[in-house]
């Protein structure tokens, strides 16, 4: 798929507070400092506010970083999974009432889906069974490659683990294929879980149907 160039009005709806940004900041041709920031603020056409961690704070507490250029990068929480990626430049960095960075919104930006599959947004109980544990969750979404778990107690599980899953869904197909942990992270004390699909499955209108009618629902 091509990655699509759009305009500074349209980064709102790939933007979502708390997510998590990748900001690479350019001080010269080879001198370069990357850090993890979480989005915590935007005023409209202006700026974006990012939180930074202490490690970054005391890298950079040296360095002047007004005006120098960046580019962040993130995932978003769109349907299909968007990647944007934009050039900008730090506006300044505060320390009060704690260190945040304020970036410039772009003008221009960069999208792609990574998602093959468009995913449905839920909030209904699952079960997910690993070994000989099993433990009951939240399904947070599902596409047919693979879905999302939030579960409040964590289980011993890391990427590539083998899983089965039941969600209270009752046209969910009967023969799931094998299911396998693609990432894992912490969230609001409990454990985010991404599952992929070995075979991708058939989402039926009966299955379209009863999702809709549970979004209404919730």
């Amino acid at each position: 798929m091509s990655t699509a160039n759009q305009k500074k009005n349209n980064i709102k709806q790939y933007l979502e507070f708390g997510m998590r940004l990748t900001v690479t900041i350019k001080f010269g041709p080879k001198d370069e400092y990357n850090l993890q920031c979480n989005l915590i603020g935007i005023k409209e056409n202006q700026f974006m506010l990012l939180d930074m961690s202490q490690k970054a704070v005391e890298d950079l507490i040296t360095r002047k970083t007004s005006n120098v250029s960046a580019v962040v990068r993130g995932i978003t929480d769109t349907d299909l999974g968007h990647i944007i990626a934009f050039k900008t430049k730090i506006i300044t960095v505060i320390s009060r009432p704690t260190w945040l960075m304020f970036v410039r919104l772009p003008y221009n930006f960069e999208s792609k889906p990574i998602r093959e599959h468009k995913r449905f947004k839920l909030d209904i109980p699952i079960t997910l069974e690993h070994k000989e544990t099993k433990s009951t969750g939240t399904l947070r979404d599902l596409s047919a490659s693979g879905c999302g778990i939030y579960l409040q107690e964590a289980l011993p599980l890391e990427k590539n683990s083998i899983v089965t899953i039941s969600p209270k869904l009752e046209h969910f197909p009967k023969d799931i294929p094998q299911c396998s942990v693609v990432n894992c992270r912490r969230q609001n004390g409990g454990l985010l879980i991404g599952i992929k699909f070995e075979e991708a499955i058939e989402i039926q209108n009966d299955l379209k149907y009863e999702i809709l009618d549970l979004s209404f629902e919730s």
